[in-house]
């Protein structure tokens, strides 16, 4: 009995929780109330950023002023047409420094030391050779001043507000910048390497009879050019059947198989500092879709409590529509049994009638009562904010293969190596001349020597390693080479083995990847989902069709369209019925997730480009179904773009129809009957719909539509997409009548014709009537355009008409349009090969290092960019972190970040930030080891971030590091919230002290816990610990529940004395402690700036 009686309590419980009028008009107040309240702890930090907004345009204009006045020589960054003609003086002076050039060797006379004459002068090659150009020196200052050009370029293209005042072509240009000089940097080392390859006496030094090199090294790439001399060497007979470069230069040696071995054998290796190459790889930025901004992603408070608050009385709405629904069904119900027995029992007892079961009584809606939307809002909260994660962060979702380097979780540090082998130009030197046979255009030949099976065969034949020993010992010179690390094993003498010296620096927190930078041509072929949509698309088949490619608990019927599609999915029953709410407060709202300009450029530029699952609705009746607010302006920005101007809806076909009725004049002597009057009408009631054929208002012959974003659709496991009346039916209706606006000229251009020769006086003969009112109408109008054209030809001549052989029916007309798709076309652009560029171990047979030494090893069978990727969050998440006054300089703020390796201590000041890095201590140490020291501050956010990072010291989080981080537990925080606190912090940093709790990770995403300390009060009991959520603050004791789930962490959060009232944010519960915190606050705008965006970059409440 007891069991029964709790599954009665169960089968009663309210579905949907409700609330008075007073309560809810309570709670309505409670939020005006708190964006009230925020407005005065906000004005501080927007008053301070405008401030320093000014003062930055201020600072921009007086750097302009004075790169002006310097004359530097630099384009103007905004500009590309100067940019190119930068470019172009460059490649003008290079191109004079080599016309003027005169080698220093055709000075040298060894016998000028015998002169007896007064004014003799020393011309020995040993006294010359201190008259050696450096050429490298040109290039040095070439590329150090393309990497500034390139560095201002990036400025512009960051800054949003000076993009918006520039034209969009303008950018798109300024967006192919950087990649442009990058590529002229590579030319420039390209001519570099010709230039002194074709002059190898008089630029190269001599090692020894055979080798020679030449190096040159500088702030911003190392390069070594490695070569045999023009000598006959016989390679089948060398000691060894390998060949050793070490290249001290750039800090790499490299084994050389017997195979890739030949005369004047030249190898090129540039150690570049800067990274041109990783911009390029298809996971170094995230793609997000800028329709779908989630509200989890706004970055002012206001915002996001308006926001939460709109979305709930959304929410609401539904929950009001959907119970009333219920309710009026059941009512119709009760009332068709309560009729069906009354016929029961006038009738007599042998027939029975089938009374259907009453229908469980679904949940009512008093009046004066509202639900609550609250725990609902809660819940499509996080699964919005889970399912944008999953979609455009998941590190699944970028489609890597397995030797591909995710970008996203490593970072490439330490430079780029490049090793090619190069062609040498034939040089001949005499006494008193040289010859060099320069080949066409003078273009460097490079060549990464891939290794093939029958090189790797043919060098598995040679010596044994016993034998190879053996002449090792006999010979005193290869002995002295033997000090590099030789690797002669049959099995690896047929590869290249290349051992990289790394720094300390990057040896320190973890071990580096080597990897290779390849681009590769891939051919994508149609998928089998692919396949069927470009079969739904020719044949138009309205019918859904699974897809294999979905998960197993969602299948996908899509609408195929020219410039989008709507999508339908069938998921769970507990999932499809959960809509999604994008609903943000204000248009422009800043949201962390919405693209940058530069993002929205490239992306209208991509108009065949679609990306998928745009917006989410259910799919519902329009006729038996009341239609929400929601959804009807989902319906209106999704029906609008489908809509040519010169549409004409059913409505008016059904009013031109009676009014053409009501205007027909009839006989006077016609006699009426009531009777015929009412069939008359009833008559006059007829059907339209939309389509295309009826349609004969004049538009453009070549229509345009604007791009229209791709619709997901959810249904329950019904068919309902069959049903007229639906959303998702209208969608495809306006989908194949815009479809077939888009065919009409094709079928105009590809119909079939024959030529008829006609005199002048022929051509009022009039044209087959046979066709349709569409079709007559196109033949009408190209009549037209004909005889305009006619009338323009001055002499009488015959004129050819072309006239169509459609004159059958109407259906080759529309058989004609399915034709004109070309599907052969179609499949042929799907199946063009395009260009992906990737970091990849693909390559990398074998690979190993040696932290002791300092050297990594790699085995590889061919040449090319190679990296070292280092895990992006080595040192997420943090252990701890605390923010207080500096008391030896009361201008600066200190910032002291325990990562998971070292501790980071940052000096905020009005000038910017600089920092060092120590270990974290165990004990005190006067002068501790500093791994970085940035002792001059730094006000550019860019530049800090660049020189932590390429000391593998990055403590800046992504958008997407939360799925990167595996090294310990962290709670990704409210957004809204966290900023906000932040701001809270950077205008009281001088007053309090700040720092973490260790109940914050265990906290939930809307709950921030803190501790607080004024740095004048000393005693134990001054740290408070304050649990900050998006409605309310409050000061609380922590404790942790029990729990029969271990994997679920409860808390206890237990108000203190200091709440003596009610609190919106931060800001106020400083001010309930000490009154005095708001005239004691921080006024530096600079400095509050610096403050609140190294925490917004950092993150110290999220990831630690």
């Amino acid at each position: 009995m007891v069991k029964r009686k709790n599954q009665d309590a169960v089968s009663i419980k309210p579905a949907v929780e409700l609330l008075s009028e007073e309560e809810w008009m309570a709670r309505r107040n409670i939020y005006m109330q708190r964006l009230a309240d925020l407005k005065t702890s906000v004005a501080f930090i927007d008053d301070a950023v405008e401030e320093y907004k000014e003062l930055q345009k201020q600072k921009l204009r007086n750097d302009k002023w004075n790169s002006y006045l310097a004359c530097d020589g630099l384009p103007n960054p905004s500009r590309p047409a100067e940019i190119r003609k930068f470019i172009f003086q460059l490649n003008f002076m290079e191109q004079e420094s080599c016309a003027n050039e005169i080698s220093w060797v055709l000075s040298v006379d060894e016998c000028s030391v015998l002169s007896q004459a007064p004014d003799r002068c020393d011309r020995t090659r040993k006294i010359m050779e201190k008259s050696r150009p450096n050429v490298g020196q040109l290039y040095d200052e070439t590329v150090q001043r393309i990497l500034a050009t390139i560095e201002r370029v990036q400025r512009v293209l960051r800054n949003d507000d000076e993009l918006v005042h520039l034209p969009t072509f303008q950018v798109r240009e300024l967006d192919k910048i950087p990649n442009e000089l990058y590529g002229e940097i590579e030319s420039f080392f390209d001519k570099l390497t010709y230039r002194v390859v074709s002059s190898p006496d008089a630029l190269m030094m001599n090692k020894d009879s055979i080798l020679s090199c030449y190096c040159y090294k500088c702030s911003n790439f190392d390069l070594e050019i490695w070569g045999l001399q023009d000598v006959p060497i016989r390679f089948n007979y060398l000691k060894l059947p390998v060949m050793c470069s070490d290249l001290n230069c750039v800090g790499v040696t490299i084994q050389l198989p017997l195979s890739v071995l030949c005369d004047n054998l030249t190898l090129r290796c540039v150690r570049t500092f800067f990274d041109p190459l990783s911009h390029l790889a298809k996971s170094f930025e995230l793609v997000i879709d800028s329709s779908v901004i989630p509200n989890c992603g706004l970055v002012d408070i206001a915002d996001s409590v308006m926001s939460e608050w709109m979305t709930q009385m959304d929410i609401q709405e539904d929950l009001v529509v959907k119970m009333e629904t219920e309710m009026r069904a059941y009512n119709e119900a009760i009332a068709f049994i309560a009729q069906a027995e009354a016929k029961e029992k006038r009738k007599s007892q042998k027939k029975k009638i089938a009374i259907p079961k009453p229908p469980k009584m679904p949940q009512e809606l008093p009046a004066g009562m509202f639900p609550d939307p609250r725990k609902i809002f809660l819940e499509h909260e996080k699964r919005d904010c889970t399912d944008f994660f999953n979609r455009y962060f998941h590190p699944g979702n970028i489609n890597l293969l397995p030797s591909e380097v995710n970008l996203r979780r490593f970072i490439i540090l330490g430079g780029i190596v490049s090793l090619v082998f190069v062609g040498k130009a034939k040089h001949a030197s005499y006494e008193k001349f040289n010859i060099t046979l320069h080949e066409d255009g003078r273009v460097l030949r490079k060549s990464l020597n891939i290794l093939d099976e029958s090189s790797t065969e043919e060098c598995s034949m040679q010596p044994s390693k016993l034998d190879i020993g053996t002449d090792i010992m006999r010979d005193t010179e290869v002995g002295e080479a033997s000090k590099i690390p030789l690797h002669l094993e049959p099995d690896e003498l047929p590869y290249y083995f290349l051992t990289f010296k790394v720094p300390n620096h990057l040896c320190l927190w973890g071990e580096p990847i080597v990897c290779q930078f390849f681009e590769s041509e891939i051919e994508e072929t149609p998928s089998k989902a692919k396949a069927e949509e470009l079969d739904k698309k020719l044949d138009k088949k309205k019918k859904p069709v699974r897809k294999s490619s979905r998960k197993e608990n969602e299948s996908v019927l899509r609408v195929p369209t020219t410039s989008g599609s709507v999508s339908m999915s069938e998921e769970k029953p507990p999932q499809s019925n959960r809509p999604t709410y994008h609903q943000p407060a204000r248009e422009n709202s800043v949201n962390i997730y919405r693209p940058s300009a530069l993002t929205i450029v490239r992306q209208s530029g991509m108009e065949t480009e679609q990306i998928q699952y745009k917006k989410t609705f259910k799919n519902s009746n329009l006729v038996k179904e009341p239609i929400s607010k929601r959804n009807l302006s989902l319906l209106q920005d999704q029906c609008l773009p489908r809509i040519i101007s010169s549409l004409r809806f059913p409505r008016d076909f059904q009013d031109d129809k009676m009014e053409a009725q009501a205007m027909k004049k009839i006989p006077v002597t016609q006699l009426y009957k009531r009777q015929l009057t009412e069939s008359v009408g009833s008559t006059q009631i007829e059907k339209f719909s939309f389509n295309y054929e009826d349609q004969s208002n004049p538009e453009r012959l070549y229509p345009k539509f604007p791009v229209t974003e791709d619709l997901r659709v959810e249904t329950d496991r019904t068919d309902s997409s069959k049903e007229e009346g639906t959303m998702l039916g209208l969608l495809r209706t306006l989908e194949g009548i815009k479809d077939k606006y888009l065919d009409a000229p094709k079928r105009i251009v590809e119909q079939t014709t024959h030529a008829v020769r006609m005199s002048r006086k022929a051509y009022s003969d009039p044209i087959p009537t046979t066709r349709s009112r569409r079709q007559s109408y196109f033949g009408r109008r190209s009549v037209r355009q004909l005889d305009s054209s006619i009338m323009s030809i001055a002499r009488p001549v015959d004129i050819e008409y072309e006239l169509s052989e459609t004159s059958d029916t109407g259906e080759q007309m529309i058989k004609s349009r399915k034709d004109s798709r070309l599907p052969s076309t179609i499949l042929s652009q799907s199946a063009e090969p395009r260009n992906a560029a990737h970091w990849t171990t693909e390559f990398i047979l074998e690979s190993s290092f040696n932290k002791e030494s300092k050297v990594v090893i790699v085995k590889t069978d061919r040449l090319g960019h190679f990296g070292f990727a280092y895990r992006r969050y080595a040192h997420f998440p943090f252990r701890h972190w605390e923010l207080e006054k500096n008391e030896q300089n009361h201008d600066e703020i200190i910032l002291t970040l325990d990562t998971y390796h070292v501790r980071v201590v940052f000096f905020i000041s009005k000038d910017g930030i600089r920092c060092h890095a120590i270990d974290i201590p165990k004990e005190y140490v006067h002068r501790p080891f500093k791994y970085i020291d940035i002792d001059k501050p730094i006000s550019d956010f860019v530049e800090l971030r660049k020189r932590l990072q390429d000391m593998n010291l990055n403590v800046f989080a992504e958008l997407d590091a939360c799925f990167y981080i595996d090294q310990g537990y962290f709670s990704q925080k409210h957004l809204a919230a966290e900023l906000h606190i932040y701001d809270a912090i950077a205008v009281h940093g001088k007053l309090m002290k700040f720092s973490r709790s260790q109940w914050n990770r265990l906290a939930k995403d809307r709950d921030l816990v803190l501790c607080l300390q004024n740095t004048r009060d000393i005693h134990d009991g001054s740290e408070v610990t304050v649990r900050v959520t998006p409605e309310v603050s409050t000061f609380v004791d922590v404790s942790e529940l029990c729990s029969d789930d271990t994997k679920v962490i409860k808390l206890n959060y237990k108000s203190t004395w200091r709440n003596m009232g009610t609190y919106s944010d931060l800001h106020q519960l400083i001010n309930s402690m000490y009154p005095q915190a708001t005239d004691m606050r921080n006024r530096d705008a600079n400095q509050m700036y610096y403050i609140r965006q190294l925490l917004q970059e950092i993150r110290p409440l999220s990831f630690s």
